[in-house]
């Protein structure tokens, strides 16, 4: 028997189908789908292109399955944080989803930062990554939408109301927004003071809860049988945290997707934190997880595959194969890219400097630069940035015995060697399977349907690990390099504030 994971990420979606007992991709499928933006600031999404690409990924998934529907016992998922849909009485989208790439909500956000009863309610800052200041941005710049909506959902939330017709969300995705209370789970009143009302919020459940089961009308539409059971599911970061056993407090999970994620199980949400990390609710219940994030992670490795993608004649490589080899020459330079560094700011910054006006950067450009160091300059730059973020976590009291490395970045050796160095911890290791959110929603979705009763054993079984070699040597030449590092953004700082203020 099988469970069938749905991770709806910033670009794409991606369909799993696992053998429940070993873990073992039985399929796989998926559909990509645009980002909107022709304004400063906007990243928005069409909440139905989401749902045309993840119902072509599930047939996908299926035509490509030796087995049939009947076999799913459950279903889970995995989907992109913060973002959120407005919907009608009819359950319908009024308008496309505010990502959270999308960075308009800047006054929304220094205004709620002022609020330490916010503050304290949600155990977070006010930012780009929190649901909050999007909300009132939008209810300011569209009331006619927000007072017409029923409700608003999550975008994993509106792909599970598209195959059940249950309009809800659940505890980690809403830990997100600053309005839950992290330890009832319900709402929390300080929304009103921001005229929000709480009937227009979506009802809240454990990322375990059976919500709903595959109707007749989304059966028809992506080939999954009818009255098949579906499991709420968590953020992507709760169910990467799953996918590479981060569920015990000091084994700390490294993922490197679009947006890049340090992920560190607490015991409970911590005040004096707020400010310094951001965190948020786990999936398994009564834990917590302290959480960074890098936006333009594994997107701006993306993005400088996309200039020399524009630089060649048309058709010459395609994009797997200018990965490859970008990465091939990146292995060919020396660690340190002979001086050349890279800021990955190319969507502003998060902790631990919470600048928006930040931007990419290389320095130390000089003629005998040439695309692989350039290349392997913005992976140690991305590993940079993390070690930065560990820093702030330990600094912070938050144990870092053992890290795990996952997700797409990961599948270069390059990134591999750059990211274990940087960050220097003896215990590292790298996840077998590197698509961690999918197997977390998974085995979330395991949880639920009652197929495993212990996540640990359940993580064990179906997110396997290898440890990688302690380098002692490469661990000190990169810290040499990461104190210049640091030294790069201060000095700059200014300068990207008086870059901005150009448009203002």
């Amino acid at each position: 028997m099988s469970i069938l994971a749905i991770d709806l990420g910033t670009t794409n979606t991606k369909v799993y189908l696992y053998e429940e007992n070993s873990g073992a991709v039985l399929s796989t499928g998926s559909a990509s789908y645009p980002m909107l933006y022709d304004k400063p600031g906007q990243m928005e999404q069409n909440p139905l292109d989401w749902w045309k690409a993840v119902s072509f990924a599930i047939r996908d998934c299926l035509n490509n399955f030796t087995g049939n529907a009947d076999e799913i016992n459950a279903i889970g998922f995995s989907g992109q944080m913060v973002g959120f849909v407005p919907m009608d009485n009819y359950g319908k989208p009024l308008y496309n989803c505010i990502t959270h790439m999308d960075t308009r909500c800047r006054l929304e956000i220094e205004e709620m930062k002022a609020d330490s009863e916010l503050l304290k309610a949600g155990y977070n800052t006010p930012s780009f990554i929190t649901s909050a200041p999007k909300f009132l941005w939008f209810k300011r710049n569209y009331p006619d939408i927000w007072d017409n909506m029923k409700t608003w959902l999550h975008p994993k939330d509106f792909i599970r109301y598209c195959l059940t017709g249950k309009m809800c969300t659940e505890i980690t995705d809403a830990s997100d927004t600053l309005f839950l209370n992290f330890h009832k789970h319900s709402w929390d009143p300080v929304m009103e003071k921001y005229g929000f009302d709480v009937k227009k919020f979506p009802e809240v459940y454990k990322s375990t809860d059976i919500v709903g089961e595959i109707t007749e009308e989304a059966a028809a539409a992506t080939g999954l049988k009818k009255g098949t059971p579906v499991v709420a599911g968590a953020a992507d970061m709760a169910c990467a945290a799953i996918g590479t056993r981060a569920l015990n407090e000091g084994l700390v999970s490294v993922t490197v997707g679009t947006v890049g994620h340090l992920i560190a199980p607490i015991k409970s949400p911590d005040e004096r934190h707020i400010g310094h990390i951001f965190q948020f609710c786990h999936a398994v219940p009564e834990l917590y997880y302290a959480f960074g994030a890098i936006p333009a992670g594994g997107f701006a490795f993306a993005w400088l595959r996309e200039i020399f993608e524009s630089c060649m004649n048309e058709g010459a490589l395609d994009k797997d194969e200018l990965v490859k080899r970008m990465n091939n020459l990146a292995a060919k330079v020396k660690d340190g890219s002979e001086d050349l560094f890279f800021l990955p700011y190319l969507t502003g910054a998060q902790m631990p400097m919470f600048d928006p006006n930040a931007k990419g950067v290389f320095v130390g450009l000089k003629p005998g630069h040439k695309a692989g160091h350039m290349s392997k300059s913005v992976m140690e730059g991305v590993a940079f940035v993390f070690k930065q973020l560990i820093d702030s976590f330990t600094g912070q009291g938050i144990i870092v015995n053992e890290i795990n490395l996952g997700d797409g970045g990961c599948k270069s050796d390059v990134w591999v060697h750059a990211l274990k160095n940087i960050i220097g911890c003896k215990n590292t290791n790298l996840m077998m399977n590197k698509d961690s959110s999918p197997i977390g929603a998974a085995i979330i979705a395991g949880m639920g349907a009652g197929i495993y009763k212990d996540w640990n054993d359940a993580s064990e079984n179906l997110a396997k690990s290898v440890q990688l070699p302690y380098d002692q040597n490469a661990v000190k030449n990169y810290e040499k390099r990461y104190n210049v590092f640091n030294e790069i953004y201060p000095a700059l700082k200014n300068t990207f504030a008086d870059i901005y203020s150009l448009n203002g």
